[in-house]
This record gives C-alpha cells, sequence and structure tokens, in this order.
C-alpha cells in the first residue's frame, strides 16, 4: 500500500524524508543516464541560510536532490561547497556538492546548507562571520531539580594484590526562579580498603542587571575520619562579576580530529551549530564567549564512539570588542588560608585586547599581564607572569598564528630572564587541501638537550574511508626515542563505524581495533581488541545511552569493569519532569502533541503524554534553538514552523508554547461497498484531505467516533459517508441516505 502519495497533503516533516530517499534512489538507478540541461531545469525562488547565518533570497535550480543558485550566496571561503558552474541566459549559478547537509522545505521555500568543514579552507570555520539570531524573550517559571549520577568500577588484581572495587556518588539540588538562585550539592567516593572521601557545596546567586552577578558560594570536604574542613583547592567566598554582554570571543580553537568525527560545542551563553569535520585538525575562529574566563566542552563523535573534551580559556586567551570591560573578582578562603581571586579584560580596539590576573592567598602569589592583537589571518599575542612558588619566578611568553590559503603557520616561546637554560620553543606549519592534510611540528628546549620533531599526514580517499599516518622523534639529555602510528577508518554503513591503528615506540608494537554500532540516536554498541608485542592481550565491549538520562557500561577481558549513570528530576509549574542531572536554566516546550520529537539547545527529547518536554541546559546558557527533530518526527505529525531561537533567563525555565505549531493526523482507508478503493475522495473535514490511488488519507487525529461526508473525484459519482472510529484504519464509504422529506 502506498500511504504517501496524498493529494493535498498536510506538510509533514518525517514525509519529506521519505521523499528525500526515493529522490535519492531514483537517482542511483538512473546514475549512469546523462546529466540533465541546468537550464532546463525547474526554478523556484528560496530563502537560503548557510552554516546558521541568512544569505537572503535568490533563485534555484532544482535536478532532484540537487540544487543550482547564485555564486553569490557562497563567501570566498566556502568555494568548495560548488563543485559545477553554468551560464543561463546571462546569469551565473553554481551546483551544490553532494556531500553538503542540505534541507529544503517546498512549503516555506527555504534552503539550509549545514557547515561541512572539510570542504572548507583548511577544515576552519570563522564564526565571526556568521550571524547570531534574533532571539526572542518569553516567560518564564521557577523550577526545583533534582540530579543523581554515580559510577562503580572493578579494577583486575595482580601478584601484589587483590581485584580494587571503587564507586563515586554525586547528588545536587537546586532551586531557581528568574534571577536568583540556590544550589547544594553533596558527593561521595570510596571502594575496598579506601577511606571514604566527602564534598560538599553550597551556594546562591542573584542577576543583579545584565552585566553584573553576585554569588556566594562554600566548599566542604571531609577524608575518612578527619573532621569536616573547607576544601584548599577552591575559594569559599564571594564573587562579583560585571562585563559587557557577549562582548568577548576566543580568536582560535585549535582540535585535533584523528578521525572523521560530528563536532558539537558546549559553551556558556552561547547556541553553536553541530559541526561535520574531516579527520586533521579543526579550527574554529572567532568562537563567541558569554564570560572572560570559562570553558568550553566538546562532544565529539566518531568512528571509535563519542568522547567529551574540556577547553579551558582565560583573559589572556580571548578577544574583546572595543572598548569593553569585564571585571570578575572572588575574596574568601581557601582551607585556612585568605585568598583572593581576579580577572580583568579590556578591549582597546577590535584588534588589541589588554588582560590582567590575580590569584593570591598567603601561601602563593601568581599575576598574569598579557596583550592579544588579532585580525583576519594573524593572531598573535605576548604575556608576562610572576608566580612566588616557583624557582624562576618571572615568565615571558608570546605565541603568534598565521593562515594564507590552505597553508598555517604557528610559533611560540616562554622564556624565563632568571634561568635562559629552561628557555623552549616551538613551531608548526600545516598544509590542508581536497581530503588531504600535511602537519610538520616542533618544540626544543636548548638548554635541557631536550625536542621533539613530529610529522603527521591524513588523506581520505572517499566519504567512507580515511587514514592517518604519524611520526615523531625525541631527544631528552641525549636519549634519542621515536614513535609512529597508522590508523585507518571505515564507515561501511551510516550506522557502523570500523576503526584501526596500528602504532610501535622504540621498537614495541601495539595493534587497536574498534567497532561502532549506533542501534538508535541514543544508543550505541562498541567493541575493542587490543594485540601489544610485548604480550598485551585485551578485548571489550561497551554500550552507550545519551539522552536526558546518560548511562555507560563497559567490560573487558582483563577483568575491569565500570558502570555508570546520571538522571534528574525537575518540578516545573506543579509538573513532574525527568530531566539530565543538570542545573539548568531550561527550556520548557509546551506542543499540545504527545511523542513529538525535538531538539532543545542540541539536546533531542520527546513530549510526554501531556504533550510537554523540559529540557535544562548547562549552567550559564543564555540562548537556545529548539526545532522539530525532522529525523525522528512521526509521518502523522504536521509542523508550521521550523524552528525558534529563545533568549534564555538567567535561571529558571523559559516557556514555549508550541501548541499552535503541531497537529497529529491518522491513517484511514476509504472503501466503495465492493471493497475497491476509493481513489482521489475528498472528506469533509479541517484541511479537505483526499485519497491516494489506494483510498489511503491523513486526517486529524479524532477520539470519538464521527460520520463524514466524502465527494468522489468524478462529478457524476454520488456522495457517501464513512464512520471513522478511533483505532479503526479501513472503512466502507456506503452511499449518504436521501434527505428527510
Amino acid at each position: 500500500m502506498n500511504r504517501c502519495a496524498c493529494p493535498k497533503r498536510p506538510r509533514l516533516g518525517a514525509a519529506l524524508g521519505l521523499a528525500a530517499l526515493l529522490a535519492l534512489a531514483g537517482a542511483a538507478a538512473a546514475q549512469d543516464a546523462p546529466a540533465p540541461d541546468p537550464c532546463a531545469l525547474p526554478q523556484t525562488f528560496v530563502d537560503v541560510t548557510v552554516a546558521g547565518q541568512g544569505r537572503g533570497g535568490t533563485l534555484v535550480l532544482m535536478d532532484g536532490e540537487r540544487f543550482w543558485l547564485s555564486p553569490s550566496v557562497l563567501r570566498e571561503a566556502e568555494a568548495g561547497y560548488a563543485d559545477a558552474r553554468a551560464r543561463c541566459d546571462g546569469q551565473e549559478f553554481v551546483r551544490l556538492n553532494a556531500a553538503l547537509d542540505l534541507r529544503y522545505d517546498p512549503g516555506e521555500l527555504t534552503l539550509s546548507v549545514g557547515p561541512r568543514l572539510e570542504l572548507l579552507p583548511n577544515n576552519t570555520l570563522d564564526l565571526g562571520q556568521v550571524r547570531p539570531p534574533e532571539a526572542e524573550v518569553l516567560p518564564t517559571l521557577p523550577v526545583t531539580t533534582l540530579g543523581v549520577q554515580g559510577e562503580v568500577a572493578r579494577r583486575p588484581g595482580d601478584e601484589t594484590q587483590s581485584a580494587l572495587i571503587t564507586h563515586t556518588a554525586t547528588v545536587r539540588a537546586g532551586y531557581q526562579n528568574g534571577r536568583f538562585a540556590l544550589g547544594a550539592q553533596v558527593g561521595e567516593a570510596g571502594g575496598q580498603g579506601l577511606a571514604t572521601a566527602w564534598q560538599g557545596q553550597l551556594g546562591a546567586a542573584y542577576q543583579v542587571r545584565d552585566n553584573l552577578s553576585v554569588e556566594a558560594a562554600a566548599y566542604a570536604v571531609k577524608l575518612g575520619g578527619a573532621p569536616l574542613r573547607l576544601a584548599d583547592e577552591q575559594i569559599s567566598g564571594l564573587t562579583v562579576t560585571y562585563g559587557s554582554v557577549r562582548a568577548y570571543r576566543l580568536p582560535q580553537l585549535v582540535v585535533a580530529l584523528p578521525l572523521d568525527a560530528e563536532v558539537e560545542l558546549r559553551v556558556p551563553g552561547v547556541e553553536v551549530p553541530r559541526l561535520n569535520a574531516a579527520a586533521g585538525t579543526l579550527t574554529i575562529r572567532n568562537l563567541p564567549l558569554d564570560l572572560p574566563a570559562g570553558t568550553v566542552e566538546l562532544r565529539i563523535r566518531d568512528a571509535t564512539g563519542t568522547r567529551f573534551e574540556r577547553v579551558t580559556y582565560t583573559a589572556a586567551d580571548i578577544q574583546v570588542t572595543a572598548r569593553a570591560l569585564a571585571l570578575r573578582a572572588q575574596a574568601g578562603v581557601r582551607g585556612t588560608r585568605a585568598a583572593t581571586q581576579a580577572t580583568a579584560v579590556y578591549g582597546l580596539s577590535d584588534e588589541w585586547s589588554l588582560s590582567a590576573e590575580l590569584d593570591a592567598d598567603t601561601a602563593r602569589q601568581q599575576l598574569k599581564a598579557s596583550a592579544r592583537y588579532v585580525v583576519t589571518d594573524l593572531n598573535t599575542g605576548f604575556g608576562v607572569q610572576y608566580d612566588s612558588a616557583t624557582r624562576t619566578r618571572l615568565l615571558l611568553s608570546g605565541d603568534a598564528t598565521w593562515a594564507r590559503g590552505e597553508w598555517r603557520f604557528g610559533v611560540g616561546a616562554v622564556v624565563p630572564p632568571l634561568d635562559l637554560r629552561a628557555a623552549s620553543v616551538a613551531g608548526q606549519v600545516g598544509w590542508s587541501a581536497r581530503g588531504t592534510s600535511l602537519g610538520l611540528r616542533a618544540q626544543a628546549t636548548p638548554g635541557a638537550a631536550r625536542g621533539e620533531l613530529g610529522l603527521s599526514v591524513t588523506r581520505k580517499f572517499s566519504p567512507d574511508l580515511s587514514a592517518a599516518l604519524g611520526a615523531a622523534v625525541t631527544a631528552n639529555d641525549g636519549q634519542v626515542g621515536w614513535r609512529a602510528t597508522l590508523g585507518v577508518t571505515w564507515t561501511p554503513t551510516p550506522k557502523l563505524g570500523l576503526n584501526a591503528v596500528a602504532s610501535t615506540e622504540n621498537g614495541a608494537a601495539l595493534l587497536e581495533t574498534r567497532a561502532v554500532y549506533q542501534l538508535a540516536p541514543e544508543h550505541t554498541l562498541n567493541a575493542g581488541a587490543v594485540l601489544g608485542s610485548s604480550g598485551t592481550r585485551a578485548a571489550t565491549l561497551g554500550y552507550q545511552y545519551v539522552g536526558q538520562a546518560r548511562a555507560a557500561a563497559q567490560v573487558s577481558t582483563t577483568g575491569e569493569a565500570r558502570v555508570s549513570g546520571s538522571v534528574g528530576a525537575a518540578w516545573v509549574g506543579g509538573q513532574l519532569f525527568l530531566t539530565a542531572a543538570e542545573a539548568g536554566p531550561g527550556v520548557l516546550v509546551r506542543t499540545g502533541v504527545s511523542g513529538v520529537p525535538l531538539v532543545v539547545g542540541g539536546v533531542r527529547v520527546v513530549t510526554d503524554r501531556r504533550g510537554d518536554a523540559l529540557v535544562l541546559l548547562a549552567s550559564g546558557t543564555r540562548v537556545a534553538a529548539v526545532a522539530p527533530d525532522f529525523d525522528q518526527l512521526p509521518v502523522t505529525v504536521s509542523v508550521q514552523e521550523d524552528g525558534r531561537t529563545l533568549s534564555l533567563s538567567p535561571y529558571g525555565v523559559t516557556v514555549l508554547d508550541w501548541s499552535k505549531n503541531f497537529a497529529r493526523f491518522a491513517w484511514v482507508r476509504l472503501l466503495h461497498p465492493d471493497g475497491t478503493p476509493l481513489k482521489y475522495a475528498r472528506l469533509n473535514l479541517s484541511g479537505d484531505p483526499t485519497t491516494d490511488d489506494e483510498g489511503w488519507a491523513l486526517v486529524p487525529e479524532f477520539s470519538a467516533p464521527q460520520t463524514v461526508q466524502v465527494t468522489e473525484e468524478a462529478p457524476d459519482a454520488p456522495p457517501c459517508q464513512a464512520a471513522l472510529v478511533p483505532g479503526t484504519e479501513t472503512v466502507t464509504c456506503v452511499p449518504t441516505p436521501p434527505a428527510a422529506p
């Protein structure tokens, strides 16, 4: 039966995906046919966005799933997004590369082009060229949260000790309301034969205005039978933050990717789209930030599975908008020592920034000052640092990175003026063109006779097959060492990834293999094996779930095992929700339709039986994008609006009433009394649904029996009526009885 050839059918997200699959199948069957003349293709006018940036309306020529458009839509760095050119009636057109992630909406006449970094020069994306979307401000509700996370692990024993089982657990509770937040956290860690360690945290925060906030916090620890005391690592006390919102940017974030990967950046206060990057070096320029110092978290998913990396930046690393000032100061105690921390940054111009940092207590004093100059192709900075706890006390540092087309050059030096023998220098050269990346790096500390020289090569042979080669030679006080690696990645299907890495270091060899299979968007299985020349033998099997809750398990033939998980709950507006173990803020989406898949702030979620979905996001998030998850959207759910961008309250839950955006439909099949399909007949219902050539139609969902008048396509066909019953798909349309005299 064909349930998708419905005339006048509502615009359905999943139906578009099915239509795309049918178009691709047809294209594959006709791949040997000559390419059509682009000037003879159907034309339409659409609004285009590239990597989230609106590029305006333009005329496009459509060849199935391929699109031709004006080259003026693409930036100079996006030349790789086009793979052919044509001229029609004096107007230039370029064809978008088949490797791009395209989403065409025929109902709204929009074309979205996702970023594809391997098609950009040197695997680089400049977010400074992406205009941030306008975010709307919506009402907020208070939220009370509870989060739990824990892990149990087994470490195998050896000849000297038996196997060890360890455990950790953390419970976090909080309350947020608009500009005010309270939070508490308790955690413990221990194991067989180990003293149990406890840690606790209490905090309160108030957002005075958009550029001024105050926070008080206390951190405590307890080890075994020792008394409870304040933590030595954190400052228990008062924190004041002042600064222009979104005045800062990280000029350059460089991430090493041994394999092709999907990269998601989680930056407090900023919405950054997912990126598909090729193996090699990923460079992200002008990453917008809300804070002058903090952490960027990267979620990297490749053929070996999903991993998280954290990149910490300081005031010396960022660039500040001209004449913008930011201050952050803490005062209190570390353990029993009085302590203070302070950070200040100021933008002299759009190119020059100054920064200063202070971290001092009664045991140690540190002071840093730096200046940074950033333009399109050049990023350079220099600084001075004083540390009372080090032998050299004073450090001078400088770095510079220059990019030119497919080439990238970098140098850096750290010089202690009081001990020049400890000075070190480093340099690197990189080149990247279509599918191939080369890198050469060197680092040396001449006074200590220590250095390293390394080479890396990555090659993408096809969308499914790539290889990476690395080699390095090291020297340390006259001792010379070497290592080399060769890795191959093959993705035979979108759900299966295979990876093998062979390495050798100073004559010892190691082979590592790994397979990852995605059962569903949230569920992943992985298996691996390790074989070494020194007798190493091991195999592992693991499972990972990433959704509103998180869970992972892994076992190994070595006897090592690990199980971990986290989950949260939130009370909002008199309702209880299962959530991630995050503190918030959050977004509550009310659709009025159960089972609707959504993507909220990069998190996939499905509406509950009430038609609601709550997502708690990382602390400090200020902007969140909300959209239907079209890849998972049922064909029986229609969508009017493709997405919204929300400005979040500092604390609490932002409420989006999207009940008018979704409608649920049901399949019904109409038959003549003789059992033949009732073709191309119109039902007297909202939207005038019409049956297809097999009698199927999508009608608005109904919860009670109803009788519907049906009009056939043939003008001389008598009208009939169908008695629709919930849960019954096939219905006979009987002749309409004559009207009473």
